[in-house]
């Protein structure tokens, strides 16, 4: 009977000490994911410091202050908006999200392009959301549509900011659109993967950019932070480390190839790479370059353990405005017929004369970066 007791807390305390150690190996992992709750107080303190500049106003004043279509990645937003509801015809409700949003132009037009086309099912709710840190709140229902007009609205913490609202739609939207803001983030990085969580799986984010500066665990920059075109190398790494499915627009000679946008279509993120970053506490090394957070030297760097790079095939791939990314992905949006036609274009975003007519729908997809291992 003794004998019996004692093998019962033998076997316990085995499974007690194979439960400790597969929750410390877990924990510690954990520690290792990037995570934007997790931001260093200086990066904190400046997200802060940004938002209480811009949330004195009552509207929004910046240079480029949204527009009614941003073409993002060479893609007509009406288009691809009418697509996405075409191809979830069970789905019951839409959500669409414009961060930045300038004026709300472009919330106006989703809504008025919806409303108008014959094509739109009746019978679904529609959310046309924007988000800006000047002003305030106006939320408007008509008919199956509601309108969210949402200022004084912390992007860099967006989730929080939705949660405030209590505006539960994490995971939910099936497009969003930024342009011109993660620029002026203090930590664009970690508010870009807050907005990859609110889309749902499958859901497309069309950006102007990821911009970040990354450095290896020796504190040097992988890529040169004083060259553009290195500043795409940062975001196209990063997004096949963690396995996404994009594709990177191209761009005239001697610009930054993500100043034309990044399409991202969700997946699940590889844990792995999360693994591999973390905030870096400098801040302010002086970057002035007009193309990289608008010229103010006190954006947020990122420490990477992966510090391998990305080597061109073709050394010519921003002369030729070669896109670059899924070649599936690029050849269902063209036979789509979701790219934009130049001759169709009234917005005054491409319309300058060192472009071609034929910029975005008849190049030749080239995939030209690997990563060097």
């Amino acid at each position: 009977m003794l004998n019996y007791y004692f093998n019962k807390f033998k076997s316990l305390i085995v499974v007690t000490i194979i439960l400790t150690i597969f929750a410390i190996v877990n924990t510690a992992s954990g520690q290792d994911i990037f995570n934007y709750k997790q931001r260093p107080p200086a990066v904190q303190k400046k997200i802060d410091e940004k938002f209480n500049d811009i949330a004195k106003f009552s509207k929004s004043y910046w240079t480029q202050n949204g527009r009614k279509k941003y073409l993002l990645c060479g893609i007509d937003d009406e288009k691809l908006i009418l697509d996405i509801i075409k191809q979830n015809p069970d789905q019951k409700e839409f959500y669409f999200l414009d961060v930045g949003a300038g004026r709300f132009q472009w919330v106006k037009n989703v809504f008025k392009f919806l409303t108008n086309n014959s094509e739109v099912p009746k019978n679904k709710k529609y959310h046309i959301i924007g988000v800006n840190g000047e002003g305030k709140d106006k939320i408007k229902i008509i008919g199956n549509f509601t309108i969210y007009k949402l200022g004084g609205f912390k992007i860099e913490n967006i989730i929080e900011a939705f949660e405030e609202r209590n505006i539960k739609i994490n995971g939910k939207i099936d497009l969003i659109v930024s342009s011109w803001t993660l620029r002026h983030l203090a930590d664009p990085l970690g508010t870009f993967f807050q907005m990859h969580q609110l889309t749902k799986l499958n859901g497309y984010i069309l950006l102007e950019g990821i911009p970040f500066l990354r450095l290896d665990t020796e504190g040097k920059h992988i890529y040169n932070r004083r060259f553009i075109t290195d500043y795409n190398l940062n975001a196209e790494h990063l997004l096949l480390d963690l396995k996404q499915t994009y594709l990177m627009c191209p761009s005239t000679k001697g610009m930054d190839r993500n100043l034309r946008g990044i399409m991202i279509i969700k997946s699940e993120i590889d844990q792995n790479a999360l693994r591999s970053l973390s905030y870096s506490e400098s801040l302010g090394l002086g970057i002035s370059d007009v193309n990289y957070n608008c010229g103010k030297p006190d954006t947020t760097q990122y420490i990477s353990k992966n510090s391998t790079k990305l080597k061109s095939k073709v050394t010519s791939t921003f002369e030729y405005h070669a896109y670059n990314g899924d070649r599936s992905l690029h050849n269902t949006l063209k036979e789509k017929e979701l790219f934009y036609l130049y001759d169709d274009c009234n917005i005054e975003l491409f319309c300058r004369s060192n472009y071609r007519d034929d910029y975005y729908y008849k190049l030749d997809f080239t995939n030209d970066f690997i990563i060097d291992r």
